[in-house]
């Protein structure tokens, strides 16, 4: 029977994390330095810090460098009305029934509104995400930026920065859970260099759209965040919007959706390397389609054009317009827009960018041989637990102290680190590792206790046959 609003709900749920023993007594010595810092309070952030707590790993703080509220994409750069995943996967709720967005939706609005929804509306799902961090206790620093990591004897030392003045902390191990742009930001294309950035903006990018009315915007790209551009300009009164994009065609089967099962999530970082790279190959080159809601949000509008098989050649400024030209001619806008995706380049990213000389990338292996002109060689090749790995052996063992809970880790884990299906695998997984090494690191502590605990069982004076 499920809980009848959400009073009761957070009561059992206090109950059922209590039944699992959540979190778990304190087995890690007093130390001034943090355990784990978590640079990103998203969804992979807050997975990631579920999973240590659930072990027993409490000194741990996790930074974000947006206001509270605001973590991750759902209420800034994520125009989709509505999330692309099915309603009734887990996320982050790493197996506690009580914690997903499926009871937490129920205890509000009743199991039959819950069989009418469709699927999850974005700004609910950047709720229940606020409620899940509320409910677990995460502790969460916002406004707070890393800007550079110092590797010392055992420890890392983070540069960092809340808006208002510089500082740093000390940490045993550091994850990176920053989304899609955490290793090489935005992809921005060649072809606007020297375009005045006030006539063009990424989709990752905070735009006001409300600015565009009566205006005619191009957009390049044909993913999803392009047609949810797309049509939120149309819906604000945008005289025209077209899309423009590169392939002949966009695609009609999202191939990734098929890999959502346990024996992917738990085998595919376990395959070789060949099958993996050809795996992730496939994927890149078929491309991910955009949702059908997506499509259908822009097929009302008669204003809108979508172009295919587009060569890019520049976009220049003309009077305060943006020229894009290409080999079919040339197209005029008041504004451009880019859906052009993501980066996977970690010289790109500020606080990697010193370190990315010792960190092993998939160029480096054996399987990117014959392909090093591939963008899939940019990609950090990660040890089982998502640590970044030495390119030369021995030359920098505290890469092995930093985790890259990002889309970079896609190549090597799967789509454990970014996306919704597999968040809970990856950031058990991901705790796991954390555990055991701090376990072994300070072993010597923990044999001492050992040795020295005494706690007794019994009072003998209470057995007299021990007398005897």
């Amino acid at each position: 029977m499920h809980p009848k609003n959400l009073v009761e709900l957070e009561h059992a749920l206090k109950r059922q994390l209590t039944m699992i023993n959540y979190p778990p007594h304190a087995w890690r010595p007093q130390n001034p330095v943090y355990d784990v810092i978590i640079v990103g309070a998203g969804m992979a952030g807050l997975a990631a810090g579920f999973a240590l707590m659930k072990l027993g790993i409490t000194n741990f703080y996790v930074l974000d460098e947006n206001p509270p509220g605001y973590e991750g994409p759902w209420l800034t750069f994520a125009r989709n009305k509505i999330l692309r995943s099915h309603k009734e996967l887990m996320g982050p709720a790493l197996g506690v029934p009580l914690l997903t967005f499926e009871a937490w939706y129920i205890a509000q609005y009743g199991e039959q509104e819950w069989n009418k929804l469709y699927k999850i509306p974005t700004p609910q799902w950047m709720e229940y995400l606020r409620w899940f961090q509320q409910m677990l206790h995460l502790p969460v620093a916002n406004n707070t930026r890393l800007l550079a990591i110092h590797p010392l004897d055992n420890l890392l030392r983070l540069d960092l920065t809340d808006q208002n003045q510089l500082f740093q902390l000390e940490t045993k191990k550091l994850i990176l859970a920053t989304g899609r742009s955490g290793f090489g930001g935005f992809s921005i294309p060649a072809f606007v260099e020297g375009l005045p950035k006030s006539l063009y903006a990424h989709t990752c990018e905070r735009m006001d759209f409300k600015a565009l009315r009566g205006k005619q915007i191009g957009i390049v790209g044909a993913g999803a965040s392009a047609w949810d551009a797309a049509g939120e300009a149309l819906e604000e009164g945008a005289e025209r919007v077209e899309i423009l994009i590169r392939r002949d065609t966009i695609p009609n089967s999202n191939k990734v959706a098929s890999l959502s099962y346990p024996g992917f999530e738990h085998g595919f970082y376990r395959l070789s390397d060949q099958e993996r790279w050809d795996l992730i190959q496939i994927a890149k080159q078929n491309g991910a389609p955009p949702p059908h809601e997506a499509l259908e949000r822009v097929k009302p509008f008669s204003n809108f054009q979508f172009r295919h098989g587009i060569q890019f050649k520049s976009a220049q400024e003309e009077a305060g317009k943006v020229v894009l030209s290409t080999a079919q001619g040339r197209f005029r806008f008041d504004f451009l827009i880019l859906g052009t995706g993501f980066e996977i380049d970690g010289w790109k990213q500020p606080e990697l960018r010193p370190l990315m000389d010792q960190i092993l990338l998939w160029g480096d292996r054996p399987v990117a041989a014959k392909e090093k002109d591939s963008k899939l060689c940019r990609f950090p090749y990660l040890d089982d637990h998502f640590e970044f790995q030495e390119k030369h052996l021995g030359s920098a063992p505290f890469l092995n102290h930093i985790y890259c809970f990002n889309f970079a880790a896609t190549l090597s884990q799967g789509w454990l680190s970014s996306d919704i299906p597999g968040i809970s695998v990856g950031a058990s997984r991901l705790a796991e590792k954390i555990a055991e090494d701090l376990f072994k690191k300070d072993w010597p502590t923990y044999f001492r206790l050992f040795q020295t605990f005494a706690k007794p069982e019994f009072e003998e004076k209470n057995f007299p046959f021990f007398d005897s």
